[in-house]
């Protein structure tokens, strides 16, 4: 048996049948809908176990940055976790998940988000990623100034455009733009697939704001259409809320809202939107304590003050999770700094 180690560029194929025996359904294959991750770029971080010749474990990682609403931070993604049958009950993903957080560390990765909550990541450190804002707006009849623009085919100007916005967002993925490129239509959105869709949204011919439209919810009220990722102007994405329910023959709009978009969720609240708060399905690792709070000293002095003030043998996951705003809240006595809001589920999301 041999590993874990990271695959060769030419391993990868053979990695995705593995996965897909285990994660694929009929509709999808796991290299055509995550191609950051199962990129011949990315083979080091596809951590395996093999024998003869064939890999038989896997952890999937891929690396890179977030604007979190306290600055840059490096972080990870960990997903596509399997075993192939005949050698589970083995501990053979404990060892490659303990193998590729070392290399993390090393890389000076200080979150790692995960894309589940089973036993084996909670034995890690990982805790429940946090609460989700979720809001359903039932648009009002209106005459808006902006015009909506669903979109198959990007034209290059369009996706500048999409890429400028987002760039503005202040809390964000980093993407460069080959992961644009293969990211819109790995996820269904350019070309369309199964209903969804990108909208854009023009004030006076010039592109204001997107939305990244998912799979509608078909309810007993009506049709629900589900906004997985925007960017842009507020007032435009409210104002064309209108117009894409009557373009697509829709009831309401639902879509998650960062708890710091103040301007945005005003809006909403104002014309009637109903906000929920729901559970994130995934977890997340506080990798490197040290790290992540030097990280933010400069735009978040409180928090590493905070940080010096807690006992020396305080739980590290613990206090990631407080940082990260998953337990109590910021009146809690002793008091806790307002937590540092990451980039949550849904749109381009990585794993």
């Amino acid at each position: 048996m041999e590993g874990p180690r990271g695959c060769r560029p030419d391993e990868v194929a053979a990695v995705v049948d593995l996965v897909n025996s285990v994660f694929s359904r009929e509709d999808r294959t796991m290299g055509r809908d995550f191609p950051t991750l199962f990129s011949p770029s990315n083979s080091a971080w596809l951590r395996t176990m093999w024998e003869d010749g064939r890999p038989i474990s896997h952890v999937g990682v891929w690396q890179g940055q977030i604007v979190s609403s306290a600055g840059p931070l490096r972080v990870a993604h960990l997903g596509a976790v399997c075993t192939a049958n005949e050698y589970r009950n083995r501990g053979l993903a404990t060892l490659i998940l303990n193998d590729a957080l070392e290399q993390l560390r090393a890389e000076e990765t200080s979150l790692v988000f995960i894309s589940g909550g089973r036993g084996l990541y909670l034995r890690l450190g990982a805790r429940p990623a946090g609460r989700i804002l979720r809001y359903t707006f039932v648009p009002p009849p209106a005459v808006s100034e902006v015009q909506l623009e669903l979109v198959d085919a990007l034209q290059d100007r369009d996706l500048d455009a999409m890429r400028w916005l987002h760039g503005g967002e202040p809390v964000r993925y980093v993407r460069n733009p080959s992961e644009w490129r293969a990211l819109l239509p790995a996820k269904g959105y350019a070309p369309a697939r199964q209903n969804r869709a990108v909208v854009l949204l023009r004030r006076h011919g010039q592109v204001v704001a997107y939305l990244l439209l998912g799979k509608p919810q078909i309810l007993a009220d009506g049709v629900r259409e589900v906004v997985d990722e925007f960017a842009g102007d507020r007032r435009a994405i409210v104002q064309g809320f209108s117009s894409l329910v009557s373009m697509r023959l829709a009831r309401a709009v639902e879509l998650t809202v960062q708890p710091g978009d103040a301007s945005l969720t005003e809006l909403l609240a104002e014309r009637g939107g109903a906000a929920t708060v729901i559970r994130h399905i995934g977890t997340t690792l506080l990798l490197d304590r040290d790290l992540l709070f030097r990280a933010v000293a400069r735009s978040r002095p409180d928090l590493a003050a905070w940080n010096a003030s807690q006992p020396t043998g305080a739980d590290p996951e613990q206090l990631g999770q407080l940082v990260l705003g998953v337990l109590g809240n910021a009146e809690a006595d002793p008091p806790r700094p307002v937590p540092i809001e990451v980039p949550r589920q849904g749109g381009m999301q990585y794993i």
